[in-house]
């Protein structure tokens, strides 16, 4: 009993302070906001593609704007690390070639992608009060991506934050409103979202 109360307890405290280890891409934001149901439930589709994404874990560092500044204190509720499951990039190849394709994951595939290399970057909003927390603002992503299709291998850098390097009109009125923003940010949500919409959107895939 006392195990299984420590160990919940354990949980409880990991959740809070969000050490986030690993990350993956379910596709869902691919596939939901990004490409066409139309075209997926209602063209006919005649070919087949076969895609793949290397079974591997992908370190990306984390860089943090707490680290010299007075507020250093909270980069425990950070990792410093994050580990990305880069074979789940075949659930956005799915999602995306399922558009007009019939779709195979093969490990000899027509189409295969990769993340080599990357970083997270935070970005944080200091309040005037000493009594509030910084609250995170912005999260920007940089990934090296391998593109290897036919047989041709590319390579291409991506930095995106957590707008989709969309810009923001909603809140203009002061810089405040503007900076501090009402929905929640953070890495397990964020980031996997950023890397679908770049992969997804990459020109020549």
């Amino acid at each position: 009993m006392i195990k299984k109360l420590l160990l919940t307890l354990s949980l409880l405290v990991s959740l809070s302070f969000g050490n986030i280890e690993t990350i993956s891409l379910s596709g869902d934001y691919a596939k939901n906001d990004l490409s066409n149901p139309f075209k997926v439930l209602l063209e006919k589709k005649e070919k087949t593609i076969s895609v793949n994404a290397e079974n591997k874990d992908v370190v990306l560092k984390v860089e943090n704007d707490l680290d010299e500044s007075k507020y250093a204190g909270f980069l425990k509720n950070y990792p410093k690390e994050v580990i990305f499951k880069n074979d789940s990039i075949v659930n956005v190849l799915k999602a995306y070639y399922q558009q007009d394709y019939f779709v195979n994951v093969k490990e000899k595939a027509d189409i295969t992608v990769n993340v080599l290399k990357g970083n997270i970057l935070l970005e944080h909003f200091f309040h005037d009060d000493d009594l509030f927390n910084p609250s995170l603002r912005k999260i920007i992503v940089t990934i090296d991506v391998e593109f290897i299709k036919n047989g041709m291998r590319r390579i291409q850098t991506f930095t995106m934050d957590h707008k989709l390097n969309k810009e923001d009109t909603a809140y203009k009125k002061t810089l405040r409103t503007e900076d501090f923003k009402i929905r929640k940010l953070s890495i397990a949500t964020d980031v996997p979202r950023i890397i679908e919409n770049i992969i997804f959107t990459a020109k020549g895939l």
